[in-house]
């Protein structure tokens, strides 16, 4: 099967491929059609397909924050293929399936003996007027994109 564009999913559909546990039948619809997801009968819930479990692989690996330490100045978090700096502007994808906006910095924790030299990334959502607010995510689950020019 050709590999199908994620990005061009529309947002229900990648909510449902992102999440499929919790999806009801008339969400998985497409994507069964497709042959991305199945319904598990045992489960009572949907699962990928084996195209299903390497779309979402490659999803996954397109749109990760990865860190990358061997280049000059300690190493860089990278997203896309491209070193982020502190205030850059990223977009993450939240449960419904749309992208937000938000600014990439970076934190120095204590722990510097996980191989990233302690830089813990943090992502602000502005909130306008010069304000901002932290938001929590995990780094290994969550998928990032470069937000379009």
């Amino acid at each position: 099967m050709n590999q199908i564009s994620m990005d061009a999913l529309e947002q229900r559909d990648l909510a449902t491929f992102l999440f499929p546990t919790y999806a009801d039948d008339r969400e998985a619809r497409a994507l069964v059609a497709k042959d991305l997801l199945v319904l598990d009968p045992r489960a009572e819930e949907y699962v990928y397909t084996a195209e299903g479990e390497r779309q979402h692989a490659i999803f996954r690996m397109r749109h990760a924050m990865t860190w990358l330490g061997s280049l000059p100045g300690g190493g860089r978090w990278i997203v896309q293929g491209r070193e982020l700096h502190c205030g850059d502007a990223l977009e993450v994808v939240r449960d419904d399936g749309t992208w937000m906006r938000v600014r990439f910095e970076v934190k120095f924790g204590e722990d510097r003996s996980d191989g990233r030299g302690g830089r813990i990334p943090l992502l602000f959502i502005s909130l306008g007027g010069g304000s901002s607010l932290r938001c929590e995510f995990e780094i290994e689950s969550a998928s990032f994109r470069l937000p379009p020019r």
